[in-house]
This record gives structure tokens, sequence and C-alpha cells, in this order.
């Protein structure tokens, strides 16, 4: 295994544990939406630079999920279909994190709970059109659907 896929995959494990940490919170009594919100951030981030890693590129170093995605578009331009989510995602890197600025976040995140859900669902469902994206990255590349689908 190249030493890419490797730190590729390790992307990939901090992005799962990510979304466990979300799951977690979104079950308990209590949610705490500002984490929440910052680790779904966090799992797109991690999981647009075990992308880019795994098929040789080098990453941004930024939270800029927008940015980080214009590097993952030429190597596969149907990746071009996460733009609008991950400007969802934006806000919730930062934007917690200021005490003016949380509940923002946390309207935000329980305008979209809603639809959460059903994006998940799509996803895995194979009747859903989003999983008809390419398996681009066959062999010892790796294909960002596929990551996306599998911890969903």
């Amino acid at each position: 295994m190249s030493e890419e896929i490797e730190i590729a995959r390790q992307w990939l494990a901090n992005a799962r544990n990510d979304l466990l940490n979300a799951d977690n919170n979104l079950k308990s009594e209590q949610i705490p939406f500002d984490t929440v919100c910052f680790q779904c951030h966090q799992a797109a981030e991690k999981l647009l630079k075990s992308y880019l890693v795994g098929n040789g590129q080098e990453h941004p170093i930024t939270h800029d999920l927008l940015l980080i995605l214009e590097k993952a578009i030429p190597l596969n331009s149907e990746s071009e279909i996460l733009r609008d989510w991950l400007a969802i995602l934006m806000p919730y890197s930062v934007e917690f994190r200021y005490p003016l600025m949380i509940g923002t976040c946390q309207l935000r995140m329980m305008r979209r709970k809603r639809e959460i859900r059903p994006i998940k669902s799509a996803t895995t469902s194979r009747a859903g059109g989003m999983r008809k994206a390419p398996r681009k990255g066959l062999g010892d590349k790796l294909c960002w659907w596929s990551l996306i689908c599998e911890m969903a």
C-alpha cells in the first residue's frame, strides 16, 4: 500500500469518528448543536482531503470546503454535486466559536436536521439518485463518493 493511500485512510478514519460524534450527540437529550455543527464540517473537510491525498494530490491547508472542492473537481467533475451541501456546512467551522454567532448556528442546524436524515438515506439507497456517481478511482485510487456512501 502506498504512503498516500495510508494517509488518506487515516483522514477517512478521523472523518468517521467526527460523524460518529455528531450522530451520538444528535441522539442525546440535550443536543450540543455547536459541537454537532463543527463535527459535520470537520467530517466533510477530512473526506475531501482524504480523496485528494488518495489520488496523489496535495490538499490546501484550509477549512474552506469550497476551496478544497475546487481541487477535487479536476479529478472528478461530478464532485460538483457537493457544492451546495458544502456551502451549507461552511459557517459551522468558525461561527459557533463566537458567542454572538452560536444562536445562528443552532437555528441553522435545527432547520437542517430534517434535511440531514433524507440525504443520509438517499446516499445509502441503491435506488437513490446520488448513488449513481461514478466509481472513479478503482484500484489503488480512492473514490470520494463510495467513501461518503459507506460512511452514511
